[in-house]
């Protein structure tokens, strides 16, 4: 019987930049198949973490496994076919179409003098469509918004197909409908192609919709790491929000939904009910 791996385990990891230790001591694990939010205030090193997942940042110590695979022990390409990234911000220095930047994520799978073929280029319009912005094919690259420029970037990992996604701040550029339908299609391809999602928000209510487990960074440590089936989950992801965002953050139940709330947001809410 083949053993079934977690998709991500980080055992006591430790990172640093510019000398600065930003996260020391670290454990913690991802199933595959899971939608796994990260929150964590702004320089608790959400996106450090995720540059290392990726191979692109070296730990200080510990170490990182991907499917069971020690991520040191991956050649760049081998590590590529398994995990791909979506950086908050990306700019590329020459101009191209959409659909010439999606095929992109298929460079893993290439040989050193070998060029896209038809079946790459169908693979790519393929994760357009899934994300609703096949019309953006022809387009330039450099000429799209913040939000559309986000959206490619999720095509590109598509196309990628690794076993892992690893998503940094993917909602920043969206409106409140694209932040949803992001999160859904999210959801929507973990469940179909079975992979491993990873992904950092600011918004912790949008982590109370859509995650399966919950990770809070702070004070270079991990300050809870929870999941939703948990029968504490709700006094727990309470305790954590109030040490990050005041005391006087509640987590509320609203037709089904959890939403983290300040008490002036709370009393908005009931006179409205009222």
């Amino acid at each position: 019987m083949r053993e079934k791996y977690k998709g991500i385990e980080v055992n006591n990891l430790s990172l640093a930049l510019n000398n600065k230790l930003i996260i020391e001591n670290s454990s913690f694990a991802v199933e595959s198949g899971g939608l796994c939010v990260l929150l964590g205030a702004n320089g608790a090193g959400k996106t450090s973490l995720l540059k290392a997942l990726a191979g692109f940042l070296q730990p200080a110590k510990g170490d990182i496994r991907l499917w069971g695979k020690n991520i040191t022990s991956l050649t760049r390409k081998n590590l590529a076919q398994i995990v791909s990234y979506v950086p908050q911000n990306h700019q590329l220095v020459y101009d191209c179409s959409v659909l010439d930047f999606v095929v992109t994520g298929r460079t893993p799978y290439l040989s050193v003098f070998s060029t896209p073929k038809r079946q790459d280029k169908i693979l790519a319009f393929q994760a357009l469509e899934i994300l609703g912005i096949e019309k953006l094919a022809e387009r330039s690259y450099l000429k799209l918004s913040g939000g559309e420029r986000q959206m490619v970037l999720l095509a590109r990992s598509l196309t990628q197909e690794t076993k892992i996604m690893l998503l940094d701040e993917p909602t920043t550029f969206l409106d409140y409908s694209n932040q949803h339908l992001l999160m859904e299609t999210l959801q929507t391809l973990l469940r179909r192609k079975k992979i491993t999602v990873l992904v950092t928000l600011h918004d912790p209510n949008l982590a109370l919709e859509y995650a399966d487990q919950i990770i809070v960074i702070g004070e270079n440590q991990i300050l809870a790491d929870l999941n939703k089936k948990e029968e504490s989950f709700i006094i727990k992801i309470e305790e954590v929000m109030q040490r990050l965002y005041g005391a006087e953050v509640r987590i509320k139940k609203y037709d089904d939904r959890l939403l983290v709330l300040r008490e002036r947001e709370q009393e908005n809410i009931m006179s409205r009910v009222v």
